[in-house]
């Protein structure tokens, strides 16, 4: 979680900068009306294997409410410009590469002339390590091999071994270019993420399956009113189910 301990300083004066400040709540603290802000975080990694264990790292901005930026924002981290000029509701930005053990720098910066500076929602990292043996179920680039599901939803089927029992914690990971399904159904009990916003859903769905046997996801890519003949509305570019330790906290 990367919501507080933030330093604010208008770009222009950055003199006497406001600390320790809750970034979420910038709006509410009497900054100057259509005056530009520079927003800055330096934090350390609790765990310092994330650079160095093969997986990969998103920094996630996300809002339940229309946007996620009051005013348009751009988001650097250790100098290098991620996002530029956005009040997006969620960005998934890929940091696995610029992201040092210690000293990472994050800055959100917001123009002047703006009605409001500030932003409604959460930031936060999140880590996805590399697992150790990936099931790929699309069948070729753009295209995926699925099948029709019971309430006219997208599903894929796939045989998950016995001996996977035990050994494995199993997650559905897909992607998308656009907006994504929120979440999965296998036997009637469904899964989803917190927020149906981003291009990423990565789901521990263990619990929901039957080892050694042939098991149904269904993955909600359209709703059976939603172009019934079309395989997918919203096509899938990654769609795979990823096998971690079974002890290993996820």
């Amino acid at each position: 979680d990367l919501k507080e301990g933030w330093n604010v300083s208008n770009p222009v004066n950055p003199v006497n900068p406001v600390k320790d400040i809750p970034l979420d709540c910038l709006q509410f603290w009497g900054w100057p009306e259509g005056k530009g802000a520079v927003c800055r975080k330096t934090f350390d990694l609790e765990d310092k294997e994330w650079v160095s264990d093969g997986g990969k790292t998103l920094l996630i901005f996300r809002s339940l409410h229309p946007s996620f930026a009051l005013s348009s924002m751009t988001v650097s981290m250790n100098g290098e410009k991620l996002v530029s000029g956005s009040k997006a509701i969620c960005h998934e930005l890929d940091v696995t590469a610029i992201l040092k053990s210690s000293g990472n720098v994050l800055e959100v910066e917001f123009a002047d002339s703006e009605k409001f500076t500030g932003i409604d929602g959460s930031i936060f990292l999140y880590h996805r390590a590399k697992p150790v043996v990936s099931v790929d179920v699309l069948k070729e680039e753009g295209k995926t091999k699925l099948l029709r599901g019971s309430d006219g939803r997208d599903s894929f089927s796939v045989y998950v071994p016995a001996k996977w029992k035990g050994k494995y914690r199993v997650r559905v990971y897909m992607e998308a270019a656009r907006d994504l399904p929120w979440g999965v159904k296998v036997r009637d009990r469904a899964m989803h993420k917190r927020s149906r916003a981003g291009r990423i859903t990565d789901l521990d769905i263990t619990e929901l399956l039957r080892f050694g046997e042939t098991n149904v996801v269904e993955i909600g890519a359209n709703a059976p009113s939603e172009h019934p003949d079309k395989t997918s509305v919203k096509p899938l570019t990654a769609l795979r189910l990823d096998l971690y330790p079974a002890g290993r906290k996820q």
